[in-house]
């Protein structure tokens, strides 16, 4: 089966989305987060770009890219994700299905605040104009706990 084939399911991501989240961990945290986000197809069809900007309160508080493709010589999705604050998320799937993609991150170099903590992120597919992307953490050893999750509507 081809890197296409297997994004397949994942295509209805290419637009733009808009919507808002917040970061569950911060008990200071009041103003939603927003977020825009635009999907295209790249490279061929092999892998899926997204653009993010998030704001909270009108400015500007991260901005990202990430790839999306499938890994074929080791049989798993994969994402890159590269942060206006200085670092890199490696990202192997763990679980798939065609309405989830779980992944297990490592972050490059790690940011001195997360350094005893182990991290996933998932997308999931609530229907063809909504999805949900998220971030959970844990120290070793215990459960993870959502970290934070932002909610998107398709948009165009």
């Amino acid at each position: 089966m081809s890197t296409q084939s297997h994004l397949a399911n994942w295509l209805f991501l290419v637009g733009e989305w808009k919507g808002s989240g917040k970061l569950e961990q911060a008990a200071n945290h009041v103003e939603p987060i927003e977020t825009i986000a635009t999907f295209t197809q790249e490279m061929g069809g092999t892998a899926i770009m997204g653009v993010f900007k998030s704001t909270q309160s009108g400015k500007i508080i991260n901005e990202s890219i990430g790839i999306l493709f499938y890994d074929v010589l080791n049989e798993t999705f994969r994402r890159k994700s590269f942060f206006s604050y200085g670092f890199v998320n490696n990202e192997v799937a763990f679980a798939s299905t065609p309405q989830e993609l779980w992944f297990t991150v490592e972050s490059e170099p790690i940011p001195p605040q997360f350094k005893d903590l182990q991290w996933r992120s998932y997308i999931i597919k609530m229907s063809p104009t909504t999805i949900r992307l998220g971030l959970q953490q844990s120290k070793k050893g215990r459960d993870f706990q959502l970290y934070n999750e932002t909610t998107l509507e398709k948009i165009s």
